[in-house]
């Protein structure tokens, strides 16, 4: 890489999982390894062009292991990060902002289709109120595909009314969480559903 692409890695975050072998490879200071970070932050290619050459198991696992929120808010996405990174867990997060756009993902259509940058994802955190399709019509599209039968389900319900959450446990979730979603909550969820997570 030039050294230009190396000062702008240098800038940004770095995942928590891959923090020091990264900070190491670019000679970062002390104080910049006790930093929290995340996956996502890196520039577009740069896992897969350079740190994958050299720790190729942990890239793959933190790719495959992604988080796929589909949430048409801005302002619970932001908040969605904030908890994932306080949890600890480094797993990467992807959005989708409504229900068709998160089937077309999981389908792979479009330009979801190539998945070394849109891997299928391990954990589908899932909004009820979204347009297009609501979160129960993508519930219940993906409990019908036999594919998906492994993938953690967590709805997140317009409210705590019994009447939704049993609904959403009817179709399928795995789980349920009312918004905002507390760090509590996801590290509750990650020691009940192990083999989805990265700690």
């Amino acid at each position: 890489m030039s050294g230009r692409a190396n000062t702008a890695i240098a800038q940004k975050p770095l995942p928590c999982s891959l923090a020091d072998p990264v900070r190491e490879l670019y000679g970062l200071g002390e104080s910049q390894r006790r930093g929290s970070v995340e996956l996502g932050c890196l520039p577009e290619g740069f896992v897969r062009q350079g740190f994958e050459r050299l720790f190729p198991v942990r890239c793959r696992m933190a790719i495959q292991n992604a988080i796929l929120l589909a949430d048409d808010s801005d302002d619970d996405e932001i908040l969605f990060r904030r908890v994932i990174r306080l949890s600890g867990l480094p797993n990467p997060v992807i959005r989708v902002k409504d229900g068709e756009e998160a089937i077309a993902y999981l389908k792979g259509e479009g330009i979801y289709s190539d998945r070394e940058k849109h891997p299928l994802p391990m954990v589908l955190m899932l909004d009820v109120k979204m347009p297009k399709k609501t979160g129960f019509e993508v519930l219940e599209w993906v409990r019908a595909q036999p594919r998906f039968e492994e993938l953690l389900v967590v709805v997140f319900p317009n409210s705590d009314r019994i009447e939704e959450i049993r609904r959403a446990y009817q179709l399928g979730a795995d789980s349920v969480l009312t918004k905002p979603c507390q760090v509590e909550d996801m590290k509750t969820l990650a020691t009940g559903f192990r083999g989805k997570w990265l700690f």
